[in-house]
């Protein structure tokens, strides 16, 4: 149902390997049981959250006790449904959780001056793309491109002028390059 709606959906059937598909993948969110075989569900969403602090856990679970759902949404849960759902519900609660990640990313991400992502965003991404070339996933490739003594620029004609010249570069970077390209 997720997969036909338009959601990529990655099942793995040894939970512990979620940790693995976090540390290569930029997951935006980890439907988590809590009783699992090898590992507890609460144990697994510390190493998740260990590893990378911003994928989202929504814990779904036969578990209805109000213990394991305050034990959860005080560890920083950010949902928790009750087997058996609706399929429906669960995806509205799938979509809500990732459009609020992902207006905090953009948030986070974006250069409010020029629209052009952050080199957060460039390291974040530099890291996944490095460890997925490492483990033989997949290649990549990184272009840079510097504007030469943009200090001298700014000093001498004034930082609206450089920002100006910022705006207009990465403008026009956006009509050349392909829509799965990202400008830093």
């Amino acid at each position: 149902y997720l997969t036909s709606n338009g959601y990529n959906v990655i099942i793995i059937s040894r939970p512990i390997d979620v940790i693995e598909i976090i540390r290569v993948k930029c997951i935006d969110l980890v439907l988590l049981d809590i009783n699992m075989p090898e590992v507890d569900g609460f144990e697994l969403f510390y190493k998740i959250k260990e590893k990378s602090p911003s994928t989202k856990v929504f814990f779904l679970t036969a578990n209805s006790s109000m213990d394991s759902k305050m034990k959860a949404f005080d560890m920083g849960a950010d949902d928790y449904i009750i087997k058996p759902f609706e399929i429906k519900e669960l995806e509205a609660r799938i979509r809500n959780i990732i459009k609020e990640n992902k207006n905090v990313k953009r948030k986070l991400y974006i250069d409010k001056m020029t629209g052009a992502f952050s080199k957060d965003l460039f390291y974040d991404n530099f890291e996944i793309a490095k460890s997925n070339y490492q483990n033989n996933l997949e290649n990549f490739c990184i272009a840079l491109l510097d504007i030469d003594s943009f200090r001298d620029i700014n000093i001498y004609h004034g930082y609206n002028n450089g920002d100006y010249i910022l705006q207009t570069f990465y403008n026009k970077a956006k009509e050349v390059f392909v829509n799965d390209e990202q400008i830093y």
